[in-house]
């Protein structure tokens, strides 16, 4: 299958983007040793967000080598040919707080995607903050950062065949 060419994915893959609870992310440090781990992530429409500890091993693999992978994968337990997933490829970004204030209209937009989407989460880590591990605790910036992927290409699967691929323009 030839993959085509990206300008915006098709609404089932970005449905699955939009509504995947958990997405799984693929890193390797410079050892090349793959780990992989869930995290929680909002999608934009051109780009995929996620907030993760400092002290992340996935954080350390980024710093040392920025190619991610980042799986979502939507299950239908009463119907197994209609399970979908997402296979994104690309590079990770650590967002700093400078580049956060070049784009502070996104990043709002993003927060309030998370917000949108999570409100239990952001409920629950409001309330008891206190009882969270150090690592967990949402001070972006001191214990947390976000991340964007920037996407350079994407596998669909749905059922248990792949669909299409879709590659970034270049």
């Amino acid at each position: 299958m030839k993959p085509q060419t990206m300008k915006t994915p098709p609404p089932a893959i970005a449905w699955v983007l939009e509504e995947g609870f958990f997405g799984y992310v693929g890193t390797s440090g410079k050892d090349g040793k793959p780990h992989i781990t869930p995290v929680i992530f909002v999608y934009d429409g051109s780009s995929i967000f996620f907030i993760t500890s400092k002290s992340a091993k996935k954080l350390n693999n980024i710093r040392e080598n920025d190619k991610i992978a980042f799986l979502v994968d939507i299950r239908d337990p009463l119907n197994l040919s209609n399970n979908k997933a997402v296979l994104v490829q690309g590079t990770a970004r650590i967002i700093s707080f400078l580049r956060a204030i070049t784009q502070v209209p996104r990043l709002l937009r993003v927060r309030s995607l998370f917000l949108k989407k999570y409100p239990k989460y952001a409920k629950a880590y409001r309330e008891g903050r206190e009882r969270l591990p150090k690592a967990w605790q949402t001070t972006l910036f001191l214990r947390r950062v976000l991340v964007m992927v920037n996407i350079e290409k994407i596998t669909y699967w749905r059922g248990a065949r792949r669909t299409v691929s879709i590659c970034e323009e270049k």
